[in-house]
C-alpha cells in the first residue's frame, strides 16, 4: 500500500493475502481492488449515520482489510467458498463474535467495516455477491453492546457527601480572606526579586576589565594572586 501514503514518515503497510484462504482470495483481492480504487456514494454514507467519509485513510483502509481476511478465514472454516453462501445468519453469529467484550465504539467500527464488504462490492462493474449485512436493514442498535455510561469522559469518581462538600467553599473562602494578604506577598515577591535580578547589571559590566590584566587569571594585576 505504499503508494497510498503521502507523508516518507509513515509505516509501510501491507496486504498478507497468504492469511486469506485460497478459495475466498480472488473475491477479496476484487473488493479490495474496488476498496483501493473507489469510494461509497455519499447517499449511502447518509443514509447509514455511522460513518461520515465515502473514503478511508491507508490505516482506515488496512483495518477494514484486516477485518475482511478475518471473516474470510471463518467463512473457511465453516465451508463457505464464496460470497454468495454467506447467508445473513453467518453475519450475525460473526458480528455477535466481534463485538463481545469490546467497547460500543469499537463494536460500531466493526459493524462498519463489515458493511463496507458488501457496500464496496456493491460498487464492482461485477459484484461478488456480498450479502447485505442485517443491521442495514435492522438498525444497528440492536447489535452493539449496551451503553455503559463509561463513555464519553464522564466522571466515574463518586460524588462527595453533603457532610463532606458543604464545608470545603466556607474554608476555601476563609482562608482567602485570612490570608490574602500574605498570599498576594509571596506572589510579588518573586517577581520584585526577578525585576530588580534583571535591572540590576552584571559585575563584568560595572567593572570592565582594564588592559592591565593578567593572561592567566584574566583579573587586573592588582588584585592577582602572587604566581
Amino acid at each position: 500500500m505504499r503508494p497510498l501514503i503521502d507523508n516518507p514518515g509513515d509505516s509501510i503497510h501491507k496486504i498478507n493475502w497468504r492469511r486469506c484462504p485460497a478459495t475466498l482470495r480472488s473475491e477479496f483481492r476484487h473488493i479490495v481492488r474496488v476498496l483501493i480504487n473507489g469510494e461509497l456514494r455519499p447517499t449511502h454514507v447518509r443514509e447509514r449515520g455511522f460513518q461520515n467519509r465515502t473514503r478511508d485513510g491507508v490505516i482506515g483502509m488496512r483495518d477494514n482489510i484486516l477485518q475482511w481476511l478475518k471473516l474470510a478465514r471463518r467463512l473457511d472454516r465453516q465451508g463457505v467458498s464464496q460470497l454468495s453462501d454467506c447467508t445473513k445468519e453467518h453475519g450475525k453469529a460473526y458480528a455477535a463474535k466481534c463485538t463481545s467484550g469490546c467497547t460500543r465504539d469499537h463494536a460500531q467500527a466493526v459493524l462498519r467495516w463489515l458493511s463496507d464488504l458488501w457496500a464496496f462490492d456493491q460498487l464492482s462493474v461485477s459484484p461478488c455477491g456480498a450479502t447485505r449485512p442485517p443491521w442495514e436493514d435492522e438498525g444497528i442498535n440492536d447489535y452493539l453492546p449496551a451503553e455503559t455510561g463509561e463513555a464519553g469522559g464522564e466522571n466515574k469518581t463518586e460524588p462527595l457527601d453533603l457532610t463532606v462538600i458543604g464545608p470545603l467553599p466556607t474554608w476555601s473562602i476563609r482562608l482567602i480572606e485570612d490570608f490574602s494578604d500574605d498570599i498576594l506577598a509571596a506572589w510579588a515577591e518573586p517577581r520584585r526579586m526577578h525585576a530588580r535580578a534583571k535591572a540590576t547589571p552584571s559585575t563584568w559590566e560595572v567593572w570592565p576589565p582594564s588592559k592591565n590584566v593578567c593572561r592567566s587569571c584574566s583579573t587586573p594585576e592588582i588584585s592577582c594572586p602572587p604566581g
